[in-house]
């Protein structure tokens, strides 16, 4: 038998009655093709063959007093008998099809997430004169540009994530954590917070020190506090002075003694520079290394829901107990302790404070864990201590976790992590 071609056209025949096998002997040694031949029932053989083999068959079918049927036909030629019987069918699928295409070119929905309701409605407004709006060609929409648009106008975020699944975008915003406005506490620079290698840089205002690729270190300036001077601020600077002196010549006065401040600010203009507060987003892979341990066997305390208070008067120094047992009634409890002041004087030091101890009752439980799960509760500790170190948009690139050593029960770890986050801390330097 012949080697099948996937795209080869066959026909599906079942042979039965007078002698199906001599009709199968015959055919192969003619050179009629045939494949997937099998006897389906005894005395019942089904089997495939190509469209010129079909007659020659029949031939030797009919020799051989044998019934044979088409059961199936299968091939582009049969395919395309079927299709130009039902052209309007094929014309509507391949319509689709474009048209399914071309839709898929759009946008149809833009999600933006992001905490602050203001924040979020003027992101949309921003990011919609970028022309990311529902409707836009995703091929029009240069990702860059709305980042950079998104840093510019507002300088209250610090990283923006922009994701296209389908007909749906994306916008993510995080905003700066415990954010201050530079322009608020004076002239100085964004520095570096800790060591790493700068990846992006966004200057909003200030001369940046530092380029792409670069190493910087721990209190390295990356963008100073200040701007080189434009022609028109030097002309005005210049016709300041000039109507100043002849103000100061006129009334006899004598030359302007300036004030530390004016002094920093007339030394950076003769310079041909313009103090100002350094704004703008440095972010750089960190590389850090936090070594965490868990115990093999921890004890951990609940509270149970059981509680006992009792209130104490406190009055100019004297303190007298009104109410509750003098001894906690629990074996093991916790204490919580809350003063409320309820008068002092002006220099606060005579006051009359009430008191309240409650003792929380707890259940003291111990927690079993072998060298995978220990391992495993001193990678999250790693990452809880990471995330204290690090901003709120900080990004984990690479991780490589190292075991260490059981040292008295308990597993150390060594996590070594590679982060892209906005290394940048602002420095007065008034």
């Amino acid at each position: 038998m012949k080697t099948k071609n996937s795209t080869q056209n066959r026909v599906a025949l079942r042979l039965w009655d007078g002698e199906p096998d001599r009709t199968v002997n015959m055919a192969v040694s003619r050179g009629i093709p045939l494949w997937q031949l099998k006897e389906t029932e005894k005395g019942i053989w089904q089997l495939e063959t190509s469209i010129e083999g079909i007659r020659p068959l029949f031939r030797l079918a009919r020799q051989n007093r044998c019934r044979m049927k088409i059961i199936g036909k299968k091939g582009p030629a049969f395919l395309l008998a079927k299709m130009k019987r039902r052209r309007s069918f094929v014309i509507g699928g391949l319509l689709f099809i474009l048209m399914l295409f071309c839709v898929s070119r759009f946008i149809w929905f833009v999600d933006i997430r992001c905490n602050d309701p203001q924040l979020n409605l003027a992101a949309r407004e921003i990011a919609g004169a970028y022309g990311l709006t529902p409707g836009s060609l995703k091929s029009a929409v240069h990702q860059d540009e709305v980042r950079n648009g998104l840093y510019r106008s507002l300088p209250g975020i610090s990283w923006v994530g922009i994701e296209i699944e389908g007909s749906r975008l994306t916008l993510t915003i995080v905003e700066k954590k415990n954010q201050v406005d530079a322009s608020m506490v004076g002239r100085g620079d964004l520095v570096a917070a800790v060591d790493g290698v700068v990846e992006e840089i966004l200057v909003l205002q200030g001369t940046v020190m530092v380029r792409p690729g670069e190493t910087v270190r721990k209190g390295q300036v990356l963008i100073a506090g200040y701007q080189p001077l434009t022609q028109e601020e030097w002309l005005a600077r210049w016709k300041s002075q000039q109507r100043e002196e002849e103000r100061r010549l006129k009334a006899g006065l004598g030359p302007k003694e300036s004030s530390g401040e004016e002094d920093a600010e007339e030394k950076a203009a003769e310079k041909g520079l313009r103090l100002l507060p350094a704004r703008g987003v440095i972010r750089a892979r960190v590389h850090r290394e936090i070594l965490q341990e868990s115990a093999l066997r921890e004890e951990i305390h609940q509270d149970t829901g059981e509680e006992t208070t009792w209130y104490q008067l406190r009055v100019l120094g004297q303190e007298w107990r009104l109410s509750g047992l003098p001894q906690p009634p629990y074996e093991v409890y916790r204490q919580v302790v809350n003063v409320k002041t309820l008068w002092q004087d002006k220099n606060q030091e005579k006051q009359i404070q009430l008191i309240s101890v409650t003792h929380k009752e707890q259940k003291l439980s111990v927690q079993e864990r072998d060298l995978q799960q220990a391992a495993a509760e001193s990678i999250r500790l790693a990452r809880e201590e990471l995330f204290r170190q690090t901003p709120l948009d900080c990004r984990i690139l690479r991780e490589e976790v190292r075991p260490g050593q059981e040292v008295d029960g308990k597993v150390q770890i060594l996590w070594s992590v590679e982060t892209l986050e906005d290394i940048g801390e602002y420095v007065r330097r008034d």
